[in-house]
């Protein structure tokens, strides 16, 4: 069944009684994280809880089909409902998950997806089913909606912002809720150790702790190639062009933002632990960055990073001396670097 927008946030915060599988889906990926997220923590409070979460990738199902229905078929240690969640579903998971549902089963499976079609066979398989079954879309915010999740956040930080600064955090953003709440944290940061007083954030302030868009959309970019996520980086390579972002530009920045990785990688590699060398990079990764810092981490090795940045600095020197358009350089370095990601992915 298709849950409507305006029931969404409320539905994934208490799912209804005898609901057994909800697809999250959607172009805007930190509301779609949000919303499952709530729908697993109404069921197991704890999401560290070995017994009763469980976190399945495509890669395994589709290795072993078989896997998701053993794993929503078994039992809790110690009792209580399990949560299986898949994460970064297609249609190509369609049959396993449809085969999954029609066997019994006391757990609630969570799907996130990307953006889905109105032809998409796994869309569909959520949308007709009965009651049990729903489906989630996850679209970007109006300007209203984020101004409500920009009070309510600040709401539990006690601070306060100004209608000029949230427009601006809005556009910055583009609405999407795992953003807004981390800058919202970033700014509350900012603004706190900086006046020693009430946070209050204003347009000055948003400038001065976030910066331009372009700088956003370049992280964003780098992000997207880090971990391998091809449908991220096509919204984040559009976003930056739109924001007058060159190709040059671009491959900078993912090289920056792999020489930090190296480093940190190098280290984890000599005995830290992550939580250690994420917090002694200058500046420490921020901490609503940390879980896909951590995840990128997971993927590259040193020699791999290394090899990438090879590559990049081969694009560079290419988009300035051979006579190919240079956005054609870059996008060929970025989507093999990405395709090196999803192959570290796999392996992992």
């Amino acid at each position: 069944m298709k849950i409507d927008g305006r029931r969404a946030d409320g539905f994934c915060r208490a799912p209804d009684r005898g609901i057994r599988a909800i697809l999250c889906y959607g172009p805007n990926e930190g509301l779609v994280r949000e919303r499952a997220d709530a729908a697993a923590h109404a069921v197991v409070p704890d999401p560290r809880d070995p017994f009763r979460l469980a976190s399945l990738g495509t890669t395994a199902i589709k290795d072993d089909p078989a896997r998701l229905a053993d794993e929503l078929g078994a039992l809790a240690f110690g009792g209580g409902q399990r949560v299986v969640r898949v994460s970064g579903a297609t249609d190509g998971l369609s049959s396993a998950i449809g085969s999954a549902l029609s066997l019994p089963s006391e757990a609630l499976l969570i799907v996130e997806a990307s953006e889905l079609g109105p032809r998409s066979s796994l869309r569909k398989l959520f949308e007709a089913a009965d009651k049990t079954i729903a489906a989630v879309a996850c679209y970007d915010e109006s300007v209203a909606s984020a101004g409500a999740v920009i009070e309510a956040h600040l709401a539990t930080l006690g601070g306060t912002i100004d209608d000029d600064a949230a427009a601006l955090l809005i556009e910055r953003t583009s609405g999407d809720r795992a953003q807004l709440r981390g800058e919202l944290d970033k700014l509350a940061l900012y603004v706190g150790n900086a006046s020693k007083g009430p946070i209050a954030i204003d347009m000055n302030a948003v400038e001065a702790a976030i910066g331009d868009g372009g700088a956003l959309s370049l992280d964003l970019v780098s992000d997207a190639i880090a971990l391998g996520d091809l449908a991220a980086l096509d919204r984040a390579v559009t976003r930056a062009e739109r924001e007058g972002v060159n190709a040059v530009s671009m491959l900078r920045a993912v090289t920056r933002h792999l020489l930090r990785l190296h480093l940190a990688a190098g280290r984890v590699a000599a005995g830290q632990s992550v939580d250690a060398v994420m917090m002694s990079l200058r500046p420490p990764v921020f901490f609503a960055a940390q879980p896909a810092f951590r995840r990128q981490l997971a993927q590259w090795s040193t020699g791999r990073i290394a090899e990438a940045l090879q590559l990049l600095l081969d694009a560079e020197a290419d988009c300035k001396s051979t006579g190919v358009p240079v956005e054609a350089v870059a996008a060929r370095a970025l989507l093999r670097i990405a395709g090196a990601a999803r192959s570290g992915r796999a392996a992992g």
